[in-house]
C-alpha cells in the first residue's frame, strides 16, 4: 500500500451485493458473475447463441384520476437476452431477493414484450 492512499472496502448495496469486475466487465453481485461464466460455456458450446449483457427495455406506464392522465417513461435492464438451440429468445435476471419493484417491472415488461422473464 502507498503512503497516503487509504483502503477503500468495496461498497455493498442495501442487499449485500457488491459489484465483481471479470474480464474488464462489472457485474453487480457475484451471482450475476457466475450466471454469466456458466452462459459464456454454453455459447462456446454452442447451446446459446447471440449472448447480450445489461440490454434496456424501455415502457410506459400510464395512469388516470379524475379526467387527469400521467405517462410515466421508465426502462427495465435485463442481465443477459440470448436464444437457445430452438430460436427462442431469453431474458434473464439473476436475483437473490425479488423486490416489489421488480415484481411489477417483471410483469410490465412480459406483457409488453411479449417474453417470460427468466429468474435464475
Amino acid at each position: 500500500m502507498a503512503f497516503g492512499k487509504r483502503f477503500k472496502p468495496e461498497k455493498k448495496s442495501k442487499y449485500g451485493n457488491a459489484k465483481t469486475v471479470y474480464k474488464e466487465m462489472t457485474f453487480d453481485s457475484k451471482r450475476e458473475l457466475e450466471r454469466y461464466k456458466k452462459l459464456e460455456w454454453m455459447l462456446l458450446a454452442k447451446d446459446i447463441f447471440k449472448l447480450r449483457r445489461q440490454v434496456k427495455f424501455p415502457y410506459e406506464s400510464t395512469y388516470s384520476a379524475n379526467g387527469l392522465s400521467l405517462t410515466i417513461k421508465n426502462s427495465y435492464i435485463a442481465d443477459f437476452t440470448y436464444y437457445d438451440k430452438g430460436g427462442n429468445f431469453i431474458v434473464e435476471d439473476s436475483k437473490g431477493a425479488i423486490t416489489k419493484e421488480f415484481a411489477l417491472k417483471k410483469k410490465i415488461i412480459e406483457h409488453t414484450y411479449e417474453v417470460k422473464i427468466l429468474l435464475t
